[in-house]
């Protein structure tokens, strides 16, 4: 029931315009001196416009499951993708990198954030392999008082570049190399 109170509040300007023409139509018509049918002309006429009114929102609302489908099967992969930092691991600090998905993905890249102070550390590794975790050395400055908290990039088996900020949000990255 919400759904329906959050759509026609979106359409109804929409609405109120096509009844806007409607009515204007209507007098331009009556004020030419057309002959305007009767009732059950304008009944006629009227349940096929709402027919195609029906089928207009049927068809939009089609295409938006669709967009909606793409997008997860697009993002079905990347999201499996994650890393952390461990500050004690067997080997001292070090930036963990997991692919759970059934896929490999390439060109995995793991940086400091941008508004980290000190030099930044970073980890690479070409590929990472399907359910696999991957680990490298993570040598912050531990001088500063703030955090390092890494940013996460890499290509899926698409050849799609995602960034994984440190938040933890997933998008695809808009400078693509």
């Amino acid at each position: 029931m919400a759904g329906w109170v959050v759509n026609a509040r979106r359409w109804w300007p929409i609405g109120l315009a096509v009844v806007s023409v409607f009515v204007l139509t209507l007098s331009a018509l009556a004020l030419a001196g057309a002959q305007l049918g009767n009732a059950a002309e304008w009944v006629g006429a009227g349940g096929t416009v709402a027919a195609f009114g029906v089928t207009l929102a049927l068809l939009y609302r089609e295409l938006e499951n669709r967009r909606a489908d793409t997008d997860e099967r697009i993002r079905r992969q990347a999201r499996q993708v994650s890393c952390w930092l461990d500050y004690n691991g067997p080997a001292g600090d070090v930036v963990i990198v997991r692919n759970s998905s059934d896929e490999p993905v390439y060109q995995v890249a793991v940086v400091q954030d941008p508004g980290y102070v000190g030099p930044p550390p970073e980890a690479w590794w070409d590929v990472v392999p399907p359910g696999d975790q991957v680990c490298k050395s993570w040598c912050p400055n531990t001088d500063v008082e703030s955090e390092p908290r890494p940013v996460l990039s890499f290509t899926d088996a698409a050849g799609i570049w995602w960034v994984r900020d440190t938040a933890g949000r997933l998008q695809r990255d808009p400078e693509e190399p």
